[in-house]
């Protein structure tokens, strides 16, 4: 039983790294994390795990069966079913991750450091293949946006990189060791990266990432004036590369396109028509395996022709669930976010809190638990970060 739980522990931070990379890669070892687990975890342990967690483990899984019981008034049935796979990681990983001991307040940066590895090596990877393509064609755009991330589409990978800058500000400001030099050049790879990305979320994402550093910094009065020299120096050295880029990207993504073509204005478009749907199914949506049937309808009588062409998503995943489940779907996804964020706060511990950030901000531009890319990446990390506050700073590491 010892020896499934140690391989349970190293399989989860092989599943940690492969997070950003090909998405057909991860539920085979969610899987295999999942099973070694169940069976290497002592039941009694198990048990007393979700005494003290029942209420963070339901709040974690409740969506997912309000999701199931959308089912019940659903006529696709084949869309819904699919939708219940893709979402299924929402059930599982909390009833799994939080019952066991695999990771734990001693553990858990370690689980931080793969994400972060995992991170810079899918960064590097795009990075070598987009200079291959510059080495064939000449084109500088094939540094920005979609062809730049090669696993996933460029938002959701600024988002997971995102997340990586947490992790880094998380382990200079809050970790007991001193912070590195490495660490500051870190922040400036991944920060390039997500400029390079072009992602309108993920820059916002990254400039309230940096926001909190300095204020921080400042509120703290830490005595790190390397730190602060670094981070300061990071934010100019990123905002000058910003403006270089961000007049080669837009001409790039809104050339030819009036206001309603452009991204943004179909989005507008899209959250504005799905109004009638919310008013008129508000109680129970129209069904989990019927949203994106009653969308496609609802886009094409408003007109919004990008929309019916991409069979596009709401893109915001507060709208897309109140369509899908109603209010009571709505109100599960808000206790979901908000909840860990009391104790974590309380405690001392601010990564969920940045965690919250990354993950609102692209609630609000993305149907991010439409997606496997961000339905495992939310229910992993999430459950990984239930952890740091209750993280003892005074004592070392230890692995199980």
């Amino acid at each position: 039983m010892d020896k499934l739980k140690t391989l349970s522990y190293y399989v989860l931070h092989l599943l940690i790294f492969l997070l950003p990379f090909e998405e057909r890669l991860v539920p085979p070892f969610l899987v295999l994390f999942a099973l070694t687990n169940l069976l290497g975890t002592n039941w009694s342990l198990r048990k007393k795990l979700f005494k003290k967690r029942a209420l963070y483990i339901s709040a974690f899984s409740a969506i997912y069966l309000i999701y199931a019981l959308g089912l019940i008034h659903t006529s696709n049935m084949e869309d819904g079913l699919f939708d219940m796979e893709v979402k299924l990681s929402l059930f599982l990983v909390p009833w799994v991750l939080l019952t066991t001991d695999v990771v734990n307040k001693y553990t858990v940066y370690s689980f931080l450091h793969s994400f972060i590895v995992g991170i810079i090596v899918a960064s590097t990877i795009d990075l070598i293949i987009a200079f291959y393509g510059f080495e064939l064609t000449g084109d500088f755009g094939i540094f920005y946006y979609q062809y730049l991330s090669f696993y996933l589409h460029p938002t959701y990978f600024a988002m997971y990189i995102n997340l990586a800058i947490a992790s880094v500000f998380v382990l200079i400001f809050h970790h007991r060791e001193e912070p590195k030099w490495w660490q500051f050049v870190l922040l400036f790879f991944l920060s390039l990266m997500v400029f390079q990305l072009s992602s309108r979320t993920g820059i916002i994402t990254l400039f309230l990432l940096y926001l909190y550093g300095l204020i921080y910094l400042i509120i703290n009065r830490i005595n790190l004036r390397k730190s602060l020299y670094f981070t300061l120096g990071v934010i100019v050295l990123v905002t000058s590369l910003a403006y270089l880029t961000s007049q080669y990207t837009e001409m790039q993504r809104e050339v030819n396109a009036d206001d309603q073509e452009s991204s943004f204005g179909v989005r507008l478009s899209m959250w504005k028509s799905s109004k009638t749907l919310v008013f008129d199914h508000f109680f129970f949506g129209v069904g989990t395996g019927d949203v994106n049937d009653e969308l496609q309808k609802q886009f094409a009588s408003d007109g919004i022709k990008r929309a019916v062409r991409d069979n596009l998503n709401l893109h915001n995943q507060f709208l897309q669930t109140q369509v899908a489940v109603g209010v009571f779907g709505s109100l599960s996804l808000v206790v979901m976010l908000v909840l860990p964020l009391w104790p974590s706060i309380r405690r001392g511990r601010f990564f969920y809190p940045l965690f919250f950030v990354v993950l609102g901000i692209n609630f609000l531009t993305e149907s991010v638990l439409k997606t496997q890319a961000g339905v495992v990446f939310y229910a992993v990390m999430n459950s990984v970060i239930f952890f740091t506050y209750e993280i003892a700073t005074n004592q070392k590491k230890a692995e199980p």
